[in-house]
C-alpha cells in the first residue's frame, strides 16, 4: 500500500481525534497533528471525523492548515454540516481547493462567517472573492493572499461593513473600488502590497 492509499482506519482513531478536537469540540484544529498525518488526510478522513466524533452543528471553528490533500467536497461537506461554523482557516495551501468549494461555504453560512482564510489556494479566482463580498456581511477577517485574485468587488467598502483585517497581498491588482474609502474607520490591517496597483498609486493605498 503506497503513502496516497491509506485506509481510514489507519488514520482516524481516538487518538487523532483527542489531537483535532479543542475548545468543547467547537474547534477542529487540524494543524495539531503532525506534518506527516496532514499531509495524508484526505476528504474522507476528515468528513469521517466530523460526522462520526463530533456534533458538526455545534462546531464554530476550523483549521485545515497543512491539509493539502483536501478537495471542494471537505468544504461542500462543512458548509452543509457545520451550520454554526463562525471561523475557517488554514486552508491556505490547499491547493486543490477552487472557487466551487470557497463559494459553497459562503453561501450556505456566510451571515455567520467573521473569519476566512483561503490564502495560497491558487486554483481561485475573482468569483471566490465576488461570493465573499455577497454573503458575509458580519466578516471581521479576510485572508486571500496569493490567490491570483485580479478585481476587488466594487461593493466591498458596503458589503463588508465590520472588516477589521484584509490581506490581500501577492495578488495581481491594479486598482482599488471607491468604496475601500468606507472601511477607513473599521480596517486595523490592510495589506495590498506585491500588487501591480495603479489606480489609487501604491504609496496612497500605504
Amino acid at each position: 500500500m503506497g503513502k496516497d492509499d491509506v485506509k481510514q482506519a489507519d488514520l482516524v482513531n481516538q487518538e487523532l481525534i483527542d489531537k483535532v478536537k479543542v475548545y468543547d469540540g467547537r474547534g477542529l484544529y487540524f494543524f495539531n497533528l503532525s506534518r506527516d498525518i496532514r499531509e495524508k488526510l484526505r476528504d474522507e478522513h476528515v468528513i469521517t471525523i466530523i460526522d462520526n466524533h463530533f456534533n458538526a452543528d455545534e462546531v464554530a471553528a476550523i483549521s485545515l492548515r497543512g491539509c493539502v490533500g483536501i478537495t471542494d467536497a471537505t468544504l461542500v461537506h462543512i458548509a452543509t454540516n457545520c451550520t454554526q461554523l463562525e471561523e475557517l482557516y488554514g486552508v491556505p495551501g490547499c491547493k486543490k481547493i477552487t472557487d466551487d468549494g470557497i463559494t459553497a461555504i459562503v453561501e450556505k453560512i456566510g451571515n455567520n462567517l467573521k473569519l476566512l482564510d483561503y490564502s495560497d489556494c491558487n486554483r481561485c479566482t475573482d468569483a471566490a472573492l465576488q461570493a465573499v463580498v455577497k454573503h458575509c456581511p458580519n466578516l471581521k477577517g479576510l485572508y486571500a493572499w496569493n490567490t491570483g485574485i485580479t478585481h476587488i468587488p466594487d461593493s466591498i467598502g458596503t458589503d463588508l461593513p465590520k472588516l477589521k483585517r484584509l490581506w490581500l497581498n501577492n495578488n495581481r491588482i491594479e486598482r482599488l473600488p471607491p468604496s475601500i474609502t468606507n472601511l477607513a474607520n473599521t480596517l486595523e490591517y490592510f495589506d495590498i502590497s506585491d500588487n501591480p496597483l495603479q489606480h489609487p498609486p501604491l504609496e496612497i493605498a500605504e
